[in-house]
């Protein structure tokens, strides 16, 4: 399972960086900070998993991977296919139920198509 997770996320990492057509600019430090913050969650899982910690390790990738399906399904979002942005919100929120960030955005996307 720990496994077919990982896998899951670099697959959308992978999608989301080609999914993107432009990189942070230096007037968007926030961006940066983000980005830091991202790959920092996937740094702290990779290492707690050597180190043996699998409880932490387990908690961290969760949060890295809750994230990444918000990040395509915003992008989803953004292109008006709703319906597998949809499907990547409720997978994300499997994930995390209680993260704010992920309820918002699928509020937000509802919003959008009057579906509320």
């Amino acid at each position: 399972m720990r496994k077919c997770v990982i896998s899951l996320a670099c697959v959308l990492i992978s999608f989301n960086s080609r999914a993107q057509t432009s990189k942070p600019s230096a007037k968007e430090p926030g961006s940066q900070r983000q980005e830091d913050a991202f790959q920092k969650h996937f740094d702290t899982a990779r290492t707690f998993q050597i180190a043996g910690d699998r409880e932490y390790a387990a908690t961290e990738y969760k949060t890295f991977l809750a994230e990444a399906l918000r990040r395509v399904a915003r992008l989803r979002t953004r292109l008006g296919q709703y319906e597998q942005a949809e499907k990547l919100f409720e997978a994300g929120l499997s994930v995390a139920p209680e993260d704010p960030d992920l309820r918002l955005d699928f509020a937000a996307m509802r919003l959008e198509q009057n579906n509320f």
